[in-house]
């Protein structure tokens, strides 16, 4: 699970440090538009194999300034 936030500016999401496999993945779903960070977003990649996952899960966590507890637990539940 790979949680991301909105940068307002440019609004794309914005992902910490991943490792290569992982980073084209989601640099793949930004440039398809397929998502941006959003709040309650989320993309599923089955039997992607980056990086010995199998799969892999993208999670939306909202605008980057305004992200707060309320914000995690949305994205919490979102993830089961």
């Amino acid at each position: 699970v790979i949680a991301a936030a909105k940068d307002s500016k440019t609004g794309k999401a914005s992902f910490a440090k991943l490792p290569a496999a992982l980073q084209e993945l989601a640099t793949n779903a930004q440039s398809e538009f397929a998502f941006t960070g959003a709040a309650k977003e989320s993309l599923f990649y089955r039997r992607a194999n980056a990086e010995g996952y199998s799969h892999v899960m993208l999670i939306g966590l909202g605008e980057l300034g305004k992200l707060n507890g309320e914000s995690l637990r949305v994205a919490g539940a979102h993830i089961f």
